[in-house]
Formats: structure tokens, C-alpha cells, sequence
């Protein structure tokens, strides 16, 4: 047996690859670079071109995120008991008037809402999305990378949440139409469960600043928080709830998207989802080369 053929299989499941798809290439890529969510800004069109909006036509508009051609990630409390048939998924827009016609709504196939959901406790507050038909990709639509399972940011880290919802508690200022955007902070969990309790669950965090001032609010729900890698960005929350929007030491709560990656990918024809997780398991142990290292010095050692 060729020692080569036995050291490159071992390297592929060390890397955690399975498989091969554009979106290990692109996902997490935006093509365009640049700067009213509470305390955001209006931000350039094309920068977070993963960015989704969920429409349940003559009711209300809220949150997702594309994480292939075929699916897109929201929350299930938005989509628990709604039928397929009654949702729109708009891609690749900026401003929500002037861009429905340049990027009209896709019809839903399938929701899938997590079989733990709780709407009492919101745990397993997470759902997916399939559209009748694949998008093609542009450089206003480009799916956003999945995190594995035990990929993790520290307290403190700069990530950003985006959508078109209120940019102060109450409505009082009309909503925005173009996206916005917002930096914000990973809080510790003590810190997060210091400012609410019981409610938060084992699958959500907190992200904001520690002053108040900036957060997602009413109508980003379901929407992203997202944190890079290097140039590669990584869907690591969807927004869920929080006391207020904007408030010093309530900071916005998130479902863990790492969590779910494992169910996100289980199904056959979610298979885009998982070569997505893929591809962040495989950035996380090539930072450990001294694994691959030790792996090719017993092979070698074997002498196969």
C-alpha cells in the first residue's frame, strides 16, 4: 500500500473535509468592502451578502441568513406555525424599496423548525429554510460559512449583527431601508445570565457593548451575528430576543448556531450546509499542525 495514498486519507479526516462544493470556496467572502440597528450605520450594499429577509406577506418582515444555494437559517419562533406556502425569502437586496423588484421574493419549499424548539423557553430557537429554487451566486449573494460544533469566540470579541429593523426601542423613527449594520461585543455567559437569569438557555450567548447604545432590535430577529477568521466570515448567532434594544448592561441574546451545525447538516439534501462546516473544522486544525505532524511521524514510524 502506498505510504503516501494511507498518510493523504489520514489527512482528510484530520481536516474534517467531506466533500467538495463551490461554497467551501466562497462562503464567508464577501466581494465588497467598506461602514439603523441601534447604534449602527447604514452599511455599503454587497458587504453581508448573505444577508436574507423572511416575508410573511401582509404581516411582517424579519431575519435569516443564506447558508447555500438552497437554504437559508432563521428562527423558529418567527416560522413555527407558519405553512411553507406563506413565506418569501428575498436575497441580495440593500434597499427594501427599490430593490424588490431587482431581487424579487422566493417562494419557500420546505420550514424545518428544530424538534426541540421550545417557545416557552426559546431553546433550539432556530429553523431552516428551503427555497424552491437554488440562487445563483453574485456579488450580492453569497452564503455565509457554519461554524463547527466546537469552534468557539471569546468574551470579547468584535462581530456584527445586520438588518432592516427599528433603530430605537418603540419604532418612534421610521424603520431604515437600506441594511444596517452594527459591532458588538461577545459577553462572558456570567455576564449574560447576570443580566437575565434563567431565561437565557445552554444554547444562547449575549453580544452587545457595555455601554448600551448599540444592538439589534424589533424586526432583526432571526438575523445574523457573524465574527471572522481571518477574511472568512462565520455565522456564529441568530438573533433572538432582548430587554429593550440598545440598554447598558441587557445586552442582545443569540441562539448558538454551533450548536445545531451537526442537525443543520444531518439530511442528504442539506449536504451544502455541511461542506460549509467543513470548511471551518478544516481552518480550525490546520492551526493545530502539531496533530499533523504526529500523524505523519507514525505512519512514517510504521513504516506503511
Amino acid at each position: 500500500m502506498n505510504t503516501f495514498l494511507l498518510f493523504q486519507g489520514l489527512l482528510l479526516l484530520d481536516l474534517g473535509i467531506y466533500g467538495i462544493s463551490e461554497d467551501t470556496k466562497s462562503c464567508g467572502k464577501p466581494r465588497v468592502f467598506s461602514k439603523r440597528i441601534v447604534g449602527g450605520h447604514t452599511t455599503k450594499n454587497g458587504k453581508w451578502p448573505w444577508q436574507a429577509i423572511v416575508v410573511i406577506p401582509n404581516q411582517f418582515i424579519f431575519g435569516g441568513t443564506l447558508i447555500s444555494s438552497k437554504w437559508v437559517l432563521s428562527a423558529a419562533h418567527w416560522l413555527a406555525s407558519e405553512e411553507p406556502a406563506n413565506v418569501d425569502v428575498i436575497l441580495g437586496a440593500f434597499n427594501l424599496i427599490k430593490d424588490r423588484n431587482e431581487h424579487p421574493p422566493i417562494k419557500a419549499k420546505q420550514i424545518n423548525i428544530h424538534p426541540d424548539f421550545n417557545p416557552s423557553t426559546l431553546l433550539a430557537n432556530i429553523a431552516l429554510i428551503e427555497l424552491s429554487e437554488s440562487v445563483s451566486y453574485t456579488v450580492y449573494i453569497l452564503p455565509i460559512c457554519l461554524p463547527a460544533p466546537q469552534m468557539t469566540f471569546p468574551p470579547g470579541t468584535r462581530c456584527w449583527t445586520t438588518g432592516w429593523g427599528d433603530v430605537e426601542f418603540g419604532g418612534y423613527q421610521p424603520r431604515p431601508k437600506t441594511l444596517q449594520e452594527v459591532e458588538v461585543h461577545l459577553f462572558s455567559d456570567q455576564r449574560c445570565k447576570s443580566a437575565y437569569f434563567s431565561a437565557i438557555q445552554p444554547d444562547m450567548f449575549c453580544a452587545g457593548d457595555l455601554t448600551g447604545g448599540k444592538d439589534s432590535c424589533q424586526g432583526d430577529g432571526g438575523g445574523p451575528l457573524v465574527c471572522s477568521v481571518g477574511d472568512q466570515w462565520y455565522l456564529i448567532g441568530v438573533v433572538i430576543f432582548g430587554n429593550g434594544c440598545g440598554k447598558k448592561d441587557y445586552p442582545g441574546v443569540y441562539t448558538s448556531v454551533a450548536n445545531y451545525t451537526k442537525w443543520i447538516s444531518a439530511e442528504p439534501d442539506r449536504r451544502l450546509g455541511l461542506l460549509n462546516y467543513g470548511r471551518s473544522m478544516c481552518w480550525l486544525t490546520l492551526g493545530d499542525a502539531w496533530i499533523l505532524l504526529l500523524t505523519m511521524s507514525i505512519v512514517l514510524w510504521l513504516g506503511w
